[in-house]
């Protein structure tokens, strides 16, 4: 699955995403190829935990 995908899933913007999850920020060597910053083509790893909710505080 894609990061853009799993964003959709979660229904959080791609920048939230990447946001709690800096290791999916675009590497440099890629050029997107539309106007939106994440337009670039970003793989999740199977071996790796990604955050996609921040929970509410508690009272």
């Amino acid at each position: 699955m894609s990061c853009w995908g799993l964003a959709m899933v979660y229904d959080v913007e791609p920048e939230e995403l990447v946001l709690w999850n800096p290791s999916l920020e675009e590497n440099g060597t890629e050029s997107a190829s539309s106007d939106s910053p994440y337009a670039y083509d970003c793989q999740l790893a199977e071996s790796v935990s990604y955050c996609v909710l921040l929970a509410s505080p508690t009272t």
